[in-house]
């Protein structure tokens, strides 16, 4: 009888507890978005005043910085969601499973998670690192990859996105910035950015996963890659930053008045089949890969091909330069197996070390200015 009246008393506490964590979830997001859009809302639709930061209170500035902790926040949980969604791709892709029409499900027992326990992070901390039904463990490398996928866009989120692309090549760094200039008054040519470099990001971060799982990528998932990436691009001219032409001049040559988007994107692509043969044979002559098994590759040349694709074959030349060196410094200090598990990962290092020191790296080493 007790055990039936402590069941009883749990379960009418539950629904409070939710109510609570609405409550304070509601209002924190009232404090630090709504009020303060609303204030600038208001602000917009009164005179100008004759200064900016200078006509700013103590009050207005905390604001400020309270939208920004609470947005990056908000991309930080966005990016753990695309995580967990990564973590989806990559068991059930290389298995022919699909990854849009099927609930998530323990491996284990086969029994539908539920929702309160997909959360990222938090549920596998709820459940203590094991499933609710079957009681078999669930493997760190869930948790941690959401944690990845979060720490990647919370990341760009202050070096790209709100930064104004201070770390973007070519481009004109934004004079205002901040979440209020560059969101709630949106500058959609950063945000667009944004959201390309983070889907190569990802795709990058899921073809490494596969790939140390000793399992073969599907050629599909490139194509769409590649497709899914560069469409926007050949419409949205804003998105390609460094033309092709940038060094030979060929658009002179070509008499053309702008660079040609679909010619930067094939010579990208092309860059990375180039990087990727030079690697390819460098690691037959070191013995790496047992007959020069191209397969344990797979993730490295579908990554150059797409990282020049998006990001240009300059950019490719610095990445490979970079993945170079760590891919040296691997050799030296690792066995084979381990060689073929890491590689994939020091060539998304290499492109996340770049990405963020882009301008520098571009200004410095390839002459690329504004």
């Amino acid at each position: 009888m007790y055990e039936e009246d402590k069941n009883i008393t749990a379960a009418s506490t539950r629904p409070s507890q939710y109510l609570v964590w609405c409550f304070l979830v509601v209002g924190l997001f009232a404090y630090m978005v709504m009020l303060p859009s609303i204030y600038w809302l208001i602000e917009m639709s009164q005179p100008k005043k004759t200064g900016v930061i200078e006509d700013l209170t103590l009050v207005e500035i905390f604001r400020i910085k309270s939208v920004e902790l609470a947005t990056g926040v908000m991309f930080f949980a966005v990016g753990a969601s695309v995580g967990s969604f990564l973590n989806v791709v990559v068991y059930r892709m290389p298995r022919g499973l699909s990854v849009l029409f099927k609930p998530s499900f323990c491996p284990q027992c086969s029994m539908k998670i539920l929702s309160r326990d997909n959360i990222p992070i938090l549920g596998w901390l709820w459940l203590k690192g094991a499933c609710r039904n079957c009681k078999q463990p669930i493997s760190l490398r869930y948790p941690t990859i959401e944690l990845i996928t979060g720490i990647i866009f919370l990341l760009f989120f202050f070096v790209e996105l709100i930064s104004g692309g201070s770390n973007l090549p070519v481009r004109i760094i934004n004079h205002y910035k901040g979440v209020v200039w560059i969101l709630l008054y949106p500058k959609w040519d950063i945000i667009g950015l944004y959201i390309i470099h983070m889907t190569m990001f990802s795709t990058l971060l899921v073809w490494s996963l596969v790939q140390a799982d000793q399992q073969r990528v599907p050629i599909y998932s490139w194509i769409t890659a590649i497709l899914f990436l560069s469409i926007p691009m050949l419409f949205w001219p804003e998105l390609s930053l460094v033309p092709s032409s940038v060094f030979l001049n060929w658009n002179l040559l070509l008499n053309l008045q702008q660079p040609h988007i679909l010619f930067t994107i094939l010579s990208g692509t092309l860059s990375g089949f180039t990087l990727y043969g030079i690697a390819y044979s460098l690691s037959c002559l070191s013995y790496l890969t047992p007959q020069c098994n191209a397969i344990r590759h797979e993730s490295l040349f579908f990554g150059l091909t797409l990282v020049g694709a998006v990001l240009g074959w300059q950019a490719n030349l610095l990445i490979f330069a970079l993945f170079a060196l760590g891919w040296f410094t691997l050799l030296l200090t690792t066995n084979r197996n381990r060689f073929v598990v890491l590689a994939p990962f020091v060539f998304l290092c290499a492109t996340l070390i770049h990405h963020i020191f882009w301008r520098f790296l571009s200004t410095y080493y390839l002459g690329l200015t504004t």
